[in-house]
């Protein structure tokens, strides 16, 4: 079977839990005998290792590209038009089709690339309803919409990464249930079970949080409010966040007046600096307004590090009862659940235990599976 992927969460994201997704289900779809994959993944800025796929795969055209402003804009656009080229060509060369033309394609965003496909069975991947109910953090909502909602109508079928994510997108669309499956991602990287992890060394005891904070409702400013309104916390901890841009002029203001600035730390890297912050961290913190799955709490459970989370969303469905929980819009519950796992050592060691488990309920290699056979289910290929 033939399955084509393309350029649209590389060219946004450089580390982030959808360009994560696409990037595991490709490696774990690699493996399989019957599957022949084409990767389209243009001039991106994806810090995953996207070249080494080119011996691995039947068809890769992609170049990481260097950070530039508007870069994300900029190339959106540009790869938009080479992969409409190229998709065209491939089937007009010689008057035949060849390899690139695709029995399915699973496309890793939404835009008129996806909703003008016509040459082949579309399976599309919903991850959250996150410009729906916060259109807000979002400057090109209408059209952001706009694209979401005729690329779910042009949709053969739809994969939702949770209960919670297929629930809301029945709220918003009117989608036939039986056009949509649930399949949850892993909880860990391939990368990172190979890696022997030595704990990440910091000058004092962190706090860690992962991810992107521009928008609202990952809930940062929360965080920080908890933090610098707990004394002994603030005297004893620092916090490191991971990924995303560094601070800005506006987070570096709020920590200024929260007297914290010197206390928080901002850190990038690959996979191997990401779990080592995770098997070093004290804590890891969640505290987001809405997820629609959750990657980073389960990353930290599966290298040993206790979570608190916001009751929040899907929350309760991927974590169970392996994390301290807060409410999430509460700065004094996010302290006291973060003063319950650092000061209680036996309560601490109860959720790395409970972790350690819930994670064995994601599989990346299952997703995989499950991924295949909606393919074959859509397609009728064995």
């Amino acid at each position: 079977m033939k399955i084509l992927f393309d350029h649209q969460v590389f060219t946004c994201q450089s580390y982030g839990g959808v360009s994560r997704i696409f990037n595991e289900l490709i490696q774990n779809l690699i493996p399989k005998d019957e599957a022949e994959l084409s990767i389209f993944a243009g001039l991106h800025i994806s810090n995953f290792p996207l070249d080494e796929l080119k011996k691995q795969v039947s068809y890769y055209w992609g170049n990481r590209f260097f950070r530039f402003p508007y870069d994300r804009i900029i190339l959106k656009k540009i790869n938009n038009v080479l992969f409409k080229y190229i998709m065209r060509a491939s089937d007009t060369q010689s008057g035949k089709k060849d390899n690139r033309v695709p029995d399915i394609y699973h496309p890793s965003g939404y835009s008129p690339v996806v909703y003008n496909w016509k040459k082949s069975p579309l399976v599309l991947t919903i991850n959250d309803m996150i410009p729906e109910l916060f259109p807000g953090n979002f400057k090109d909502i209408k059209i952001r919409l706009e694209n979401k909602r005729k690329c779910i109508e042009r949709a053969d079928h739809i994969i939702a990464i949770s209960y919670t994510t297929k629930n809301d997108l029945m709220k918003f669309y009117p989608v036939d249930e039986k056009k949509i499956s649930v399949i949850y991602p892993g909880a860990l990287t391939q990368n990172v079970e190979r890696y022997d992890c030595k704990p990440y060394e910091h000058e004092k005891p962190y706090i860690l949080y992962v991810g992107t904070r521009k928008q609202g409702y990952k809930n940062f400013e929360g965080l920080l409010a908890a933090y610098a309104g707990t004394k002994h916390i603030k005297d004893d901890y620092d916090v490191i966040c991971f990924g995303g841009p560094d601070f800005n002029r506006d987070e570096r203001d709020v920590m200024s007046m929260l007297n914290v600035l010197d206390n928080v730390y901002y850190a990038e890297g690959n996979d191997l600096q990401l779990a080592r912050l995770y098997a070093g961290a004290s804590l890891f913190i969640y505290p987001s307004l809405y997820e629609g799955f959750g990657l980073p709490p389960l990353e930290a459970m599966a290298l040993g590090c206790p979570v608190v989370s916001g009751r929040v969303s899907v929350m309760p469905e991927v974590l169970g009862d392996a994390v301290a929980w807060c409410e999430q819009h509460s700065p004094q519950s996010i302290a006291t659940a973060m003063e319950e796992v650092l000061i209680d050592e036996q309560r601490r060691q109860e959720l790395i235990e409970k972790g350690k488990e819930q994670v064995k309920k994601y599989s990346w290699s299952q997703m995989a599976e499950e991924t295949y056979a909606v393919y074959r289910q859509i397609t009728g290929i064995e």
